[in-house]
């Protein structure tokens, strides 16, 4: 487990996986490429911006004679994710407001328009071969499934032509979508089957990212209310997003669902990661930076 401070807050970057699976090393029960393994120096302060690397750098590989995981320091380890989970002090939790995140493609230094073109389906070559997932979400570790999960956002291209890679195993996958806004659990009611009410698929238009790269997510979590969903091209604050823009992409969730938002608890806390399904078949890391994040607060 380790840590490292940006934008005023603490974030753990330790080699767990994503609640609830087991921590590091793999689980030996699963497949190599559905246990992902987490790095903590995946995870870095580039250029004012918190970068999540993906990269060969797990310390495994596959080993197909004995169909298991081998200690490996060689180039063809498999691929170790990166995840931050936001640490707050004791006595402070996440409340209800507007949570604003704003990433971009590529690295902290470098990313711009160009690297975003896997992502939205404007290169299909090389989207086809990302297999490569984006997330930011509020999630409970401490409570019952589905954890108080509301995604902000998951990005990756769902137009691949993998039928191993996980993306086409998501609601409505493979489909030309490369986004989605989600209120746990999507698949609610039928296991396995999308619950449209609870899962609504978008497309990014790599045409409106600006040449900087950045584009701003916003989730919108008020007591009582529906979950208001948001993303605007650009870098914006709470008070100059656009949230009725003519280019803002927007959702909400229908009445039916109202039972299923979560209310804040102790517990509640904010998970950015960067993570694959077996990995890009392109061989290259992978890089997306978070430029900004506005969390809301209470004691």
């Amino acid at each position: 487990m380790g840590t490292i401070t940006w934008g005023g807050y603490t974030w753990n970057t330790g080699t767990q996986p994503a609640p609830p699976a087991v921590a590091a090393p793999p689980d030996p029960n699963l497949p190599y490429y559905n246990s992902n393994m987490w790095q903590a120096q995946n995870v870095s302060v580039q250029s004012n911006c918190l970068q999540l690397t993906l990269a060969r750098n797990s310390g495994y590989i596959w080993d197909s004679n004995t169909n298991s995981l081998q200690p490996s320091s060689g180039p063809d380890q498999i691929w170790a994710a990166a995840q931050a989970v936001l640490q707050l002090p004791s006595g402070t939790q996440l409340t209800y407001g507007d949570y604003l995140v704003t990433v971009k493609a590529g690295t902290a230094a470098s990313g711009g328009q160009s690297d975003w073109a896997p992502f939205t389906g404007s290169n299909t070559a090389s989207g086809a071969n990302t297999s490569t997932i984006f997330g930011t979400f509020l999630f409970d570790p401490q409570a019952a499934p589905p954890y108080n999960e509301m995604d902000i956002v998951e990005i990756g291209y769902q137009n691949q032509n993998q039928s191993g890679a996980w993306i086409n195993q998501q609601p409505g996958g493979p489909v030309p979508n490369d986004a989605q806004f989600v209120l746990q659990p999507w698949d609610s009611g039928t296991p396995g089957q999308a619950n449209w009410n609870y899962v609504h698929r978008i497309n990014l238009d790599y045409n409106s990212i600006p040449a900087g790269g950045e584009i701003t997510f916003v989730l919108r979590w008020l007591q009582g209310q529906p979950l208001q969903f948001f993303a605007a091209y650009g870098t914006y604050t709470d008070s100059t997003f656009p949230f009725t823009g003519p280019n803002t992409i927007t959702w909400q969730t229908p009445a039916s669902v109202q039972g299923s938002i979560p209310s804040p608890t102790p517990t509640l806390t904010l998970y950015l990661n960067l993570w694959p399904y077996g990995g890009p078949s392109t061989n290259a890391p992978v890089n997306f930076a978070v430029t900004a994040v506005t969390i809301p607060t209470t004691t």
